[in-house]
């Protein structure tokens, strides 16, 4: 009888650490949401320290393994009472760390940072071309916050870059 007792019990364990398993994968577990709350907290309190946020409750995905939590600017309704929301997203297990920053993608000026990425891009080609044999495409990604700078500015190699962020991909052709 107790040898029956212990292989059940065994089967119960296993059982139930599988269905915790499956809880765990599904919905995240209490602990990484509490650690995932509070790296969020203590990364808008030292990004943004002028502002006042209330972080809305956060759900887990499981397809990416993070925390996704929408974050309410205090102070920024409009006429109509809207106020701006901002998703961030935070992974990681041991040291989890906010993966996106919806608040910076939302403040981005696109269209002043799409005609700088043009402008660069017409100024870098020639400069890449003469230092590497077949290139066979260039791309110029730069991101600029709203209000940094004005409307009218134009794309330099020497400007300040301190506001500006500057990717630059290129692929070229095989040697045949």
């Amino acid at each position: 009888m107790n040898k029956k007792k212990f292989i059940l019990s065994i089967l119960l364990v296993v059982l139930i650490g599988f269905v915790l398993f499956l809880y765990n994968t599904f919905n995240g577990n209490p602990i990484s949401k509490y650690v995932s709350k509070q790296v969020l907290e203590n990364y808008l309190e030292e990004t943004y320290p002028e502002q006042e946020f209330r972080i809305e409750e956060g759900f887990y995905d499981f397809k990416f393994g993070e925390y996704l939590y929408t974050v309410i600017e205090i102070g920024t309704a409009d006429k109509e009472g809207n106020v701006k929301e901002h998703q961030f997203r935070i992974s990681g297990f041991f040291n989890p760390k906010v993966k996106w920053d919806g608040l910076y993608y939302d403040n981005l000026d696109e269209q002043l940072a799409k005609r700088l990425s043009q402008e660069a891009e017409k100024e870098i080609v020639p400069l890449l071309s003469d230092q590497v044999d077949s290139i066979h495409h260039i791309e110029v990604h730069i991101e600029v916050l709203k209000g940094k700078f004005d409307g009218d500015v134009q794309w330099s190699k020497n400007g300040s870059t301190s506001n500006v962020g500057v990717a630059i991909n290129f692929a070229t052709l095989p040697n045949m």
